[in-house]
């Protein structure tokens, strides 16, 4: 007959024994194996659990590996260190591409802003030196008037 405690003790036994492949398994895996393989270490300890309960009339449905953590915080603050440097490296990069990005749109706005305002400038040099001309025909044509005017003046007088 089987007590009320025996799942529970026979749970137990099979935690304790997965607790022992995983301890054996560390022991032969490099610390960025395991973090970055958990899924690898867990079907390891799963199949070879497996293997030890064949036979006993239990099937083992999974195995999880639900936490690592490094006791050392000098060792976890080193295995950051290169993810971290990482992470500035890539962020000093997009810095860097954003920061080129707005200094080429505001070189090509620059640009369209000096090349309008020398063409305005260019137009406003047109139009002067046009109404210079309008004035200079104005003033030859009064010229010419009072040049006429004076001729008939004078033929007046001599006639």
């Amino acid at each position: 007959m089987l007590n009320k405690s025996g799942p529970r003790v026979a749970n137990q036994k099979l935690e304790n024994m997965a607790v022992s492949i995983i301890r054996d398994r560390i022991a032969n895996l490099t610390i960025s194996d395991i973090l970055k393989n958990r899924s690898k270490l867990r079907d390891g300890v799963k199949n070879e659990m497996q293997k030890l309960i064949t036979g006993w009339g239990i099937w083992l449905e999974t195995c999880e590996v639900v936490d690592v953590k490094i006791s050392s915080h000098s060792l976890f603050t080193n295995l950051q260190t290169e993810f971290r440097e990482k992470s500035r490296q890539d962020a000093e990069k997009i810095k860097g591409e954003i920061e080129n990005t707005i200094a080429q749109e505001d070189l090509v706005r620059r640009t369209e802003y000096e090349k309008i305002r020398q063409e305005t400038a260019t137009k406003e040099k047109i139009f002067a030196n046009e109404q210079k001309i309008a004035i200079s025909k104005q003033e030859a044509e009064m010229y010419a008037e009072q040049l006429n005017i004076e001729k008939r003046r004078k033929e007046a007088v001599n006639n």
